[in-house]
């Protein structure tokens, strides 16, 4: 194939994994504030 279309390919791929880690980092950001919340409800579900 051309150079250009794996340059092509690199950067789709590139961009996919760049949104996928942004999206974790915020997934992750808010997991650290909902953790406790999180982990309360499940442990009431347990409970029950």
């Amino acid at each position: 194939m051309r150079p250009i279309v794996w340059g092509f390919i690199l950067m789709m791929v590139g961009g996919v994994f760049w949104v996928m880690f942004s999206v974790l980092a915020a997934f992750e950001e808010l997991a650290d504030e909902a953790g406790i919340l999180i982990a309360l409800s499940l442990r009431h579900v347990i409970l029950l």
